[in-house]
């Protein structure tokens, strides 16, 4: 099969709004779904305060795109969102669209992160469906995305836990298996020191 791209005239498709502080000065990683009649976007939007929030914009043909006013999350500056959130994925499984991105905190040299995923029917109304449990910050920026089918019932999350991508499982994404190495670095000088999801 042979797949060719082509750049659209209307370049960049989204960018910063300067009247909205909330993303004012970057909008960036965005996460495309299409739901048979619309194309869902969610990405990170960097504000004046510098904090990262998750913008939602929408279009009829991938194209020409339309963004809310407000941002569809928040970081509530406590110590589970401390910096913000980061990296949207958005995966369907069945009726409901799943949406797992970062928190983050910065301490000194280090930064912590932790998963967390927000669920929705209609991209109107949106659930937060996992509770920030302490023991699952990790000491990297770790990419996730949780597999778009389940499996004997349950929700399998792949991730990037430095340096390897692992994967847990969970029935109601409110409690996570310990995870299991998926891929690991090899010997190539290109993937020798970290891979990731």
């Amino acid at each position: 099969m042979k797949v060719q791209f082509k750049l659209t005239e209307n370049q960049p498709i989204i960018k910063p709004n300067q009247d909205l502080k909330w993303e004012s000065r970057g909008t960036i990683s965005p996460s495309v779904i299409f739901d048979g009649k619309k194309w869902r976007m969610i990405y990170r939007a960097i504000g004046s305060d510098k904090a990262i929030r998750l913008g939602y914009a929408e279009s009829l043909d991938g194209i020409n795109w339309e963004k809310l006013e407000e941002p569809l999350t928040i970081p509530d500056r406590s110590i589970l969102e401390n910096c913000g959130v980061d990296d949207p994925i958005i995966t369907k499984i069945t009726d409901k669209y799943l949406i797992s991105f970062t928190n983050y905190i910065q301490k000194k040299k280090h930064v912590k992160t932790k998963i967390k995923v927000l669920s929705t029917n209609d991209f109107d109304k949106f659930i937060s469906v996992t509770p920030a449990f302490a023991n699952h910050w990790r000491k990297s920026y770790p990419g996730d995305v949780i597999y778009p089918e389940k499996i004997n019932g349950a929700f399998y999350p792949i991730h990037t836990v430095n340096p390897s991508v692992q994967f847990g499982f969970s029935n109601f994404l409110r409690r996570w298996s310990d995870s299991a190495v998926m891929l690991s670095t090899a010997a190539n000088e290109w993937e020798s020191a970290k891979i990731s999801v």
